[in-house]
């Protein structure tokens, strides 16, 4: 709810016409950032992946592969991630990283280990089931150059 301009004094036309654009701006980012999740989740399911689900295998791969210095202490080759870096990195809570890691560790397709330095926490990384599972994502997913068509990004959210 937005107050009476002259309850502010003199609020301005176009510092309200910048805050506005700045709203709109992020109202459309957050539009395409979920058109984009839609459709990254159609690609994967056929896997038996979800979306969360794929975005932190790959995050562990792109890890692995990068040869990152790790953040998880313990973790000297740079391949693990623990739960704060990869709430972080994918944008979700804790919790959800918690559940998601539980699920794909039942599956085999991360391992997780406790570090010696501090064996309250918990790090993961990808497992070579799941390093193949990317591979075979990856492999079957159209050219990198034909993007996403407008009904793909626009496709209703399922109930």
């Amino acid at each position: 709810m937005r107050s009476d301009p002259g309850s502010q004094g003199e609020a301005s036309a176009p510092r309200q016409a910048a805050d506005d654009a700045w709203f709109d701006a992020l109202c459309a980012a957050v539009r395409e950032g979920r058109g984009a999740a839609r459709v990254l989740e159609g690609r994967v399911a056929a896997f038996g992946l979800s979306e969360v689900e794929f975005r932190l295998l790959r995050a562990l791969q792109k890890a692995r592969d990068s040869n990152l210095a790790s953040s998880a202490p313990g973790c000297e080759s740079g391949a693990c991630r623990d739960q704060t870096w990869l709430a972080s990195h994918l944008a979700v809570s804790a919790a959800q990283i918690s559940a998601t890691v539980m699920k794909l560790q039942q599956t085999g397709l991360v391992e997780g280990r406790r570090p010696v330095a501090n064996r309250r926490r918990q790090v993961w990384q990808l497992a070579a089931a799941g390093d193949a599972l990317l591979r075979a994502v990856i492999e079957r997913q159209p050219p990198a150059d034909r993007r996403p068509s407008r009904r793909e990004r626009h496709a209703p959210e399922a109930a």
